[in-house]
């Protein structure tokens, strides 16, 4: 039996008086926790019990002992290491060059050929009624004008640059261009049985904020795992949501919001799972 406390008290406690605050497997892990409450102050017994050894104190010490024992067993809890593989794979150059070709390749045919911008845009009796499939993915790679054009490419460089150098640039551009196709889908399929249509790059430009800022949230959270605090891994999405209200909102009737915002959601609903997987996040106790 342990009954004594830093200043050589007994406690005089009647033997029907007792509580049990814990329940262990061995003697050596009930004396451990009969110290951490001789060292605050309340005075403990050790019985055993059928399965085991039960720590026990007088009544008036039971909600200051369970919250003593408590406080310790959070303490001593095996700390998580949380490794986040950091990659660098580059801008992916290829990719991007790749990418601005195709969209002046493109519009070139759009000035030449006006009706590749009928057969292209997207639209949602068409996709929905007709099951034209190609038209979200088609309407990437069309634009309004050449001021349309420079503006989706300029973003879409910083961006999908900043993406591949961490996912690389096949993974990236897959999930850019599958994203954004998917976010005209959401748009047109929102938008029915109404005629609308829609064309750009802008979609995609969307998705891959999105697809950064769920990459920047699973990697908050893995790196926080001891704490799994939500507020932390909820910061880049923040960010990103911001980020969105300045490139992606407007009070220009001609920039379909919905459409920036459909491939905005894309990005995270498919970056969250995705970047779980590239990035490979290892979990092991520390050592």
């Amino acid at each position: 039996m342990v009954e004594n406390d830093s200043n050589q008290q007994s406690y005089a406690v009647e033997d029907d008086a007792w509580v049990t605050v814990g329940s262990f497997a061995s003697m050596d892990l009930a004396f451990e926790h009969s110290l951490v409450l001789l060292a605050t102050g309340s005075g403990c017994r050790i019985q055993p019990e059928i399965e085991g050894y039960a720590l026990e104190t007088s009544p008036t010490r039971e909600d200051a002992a369970r919250h003593q024992l408590q406080a310790y067993e959070k303490e001593s809890l095996p700390k998580i290491v949380i490794e986040v593989p950091q990659h660098d794979h580059g801008f992916g150059v290829v990719f991007l060059l790749l990418w601005s070709m195709l969209l002046l390749f493109s519009y070139k045919i759009q000035i030449a050929l006006p009706q590749w911008q009928e057969f292209g845009r997207s639209s949602s009796i068409d996709l929905i009624e007709q099951a034209q499939w190609w038209r979200p993915f088609t309407s990437l790679f069309l634009h309004a004008d050449m001021g349309h054009l420079l503006s989706n490419f300029v973003t879409g460089v910083l961006f999908a640059g900043v993406l591949s150098r961490m996912w690389g640039s096949a993974t990236s551009w897959l999930a850019i261009l599958g994203c954004g196709a998917l976010g005209n889908v959401f748009h047109s399929v929102i938008r029915y049985p109404e005629p609308a249509y829609s064309l750009g790059a802008s979609t995609a430009v969307m998705a891959t904020l999105g697809l950064l800022c769920a990459h920047g949230s699973v990697c908050a959270f893995a790196e926080r795992a001891n704490t799994r605090s939500l507020r932390q891994a909820i910061v880049p999405l923040a960010a990103g949501v911001a980020l969105f209200g300045l490139t992606g909102n407007s009070a220009d009737p001609d920039v379909n919001v919905l459409g920036h915002a459909c491939g905005f959601a894309s990005g995270i609903l498919v970056g969250v799972p995705l970047a779980m997987r590239v990035i490979g996040v290892d979990m092991t106790p520390e050592s």
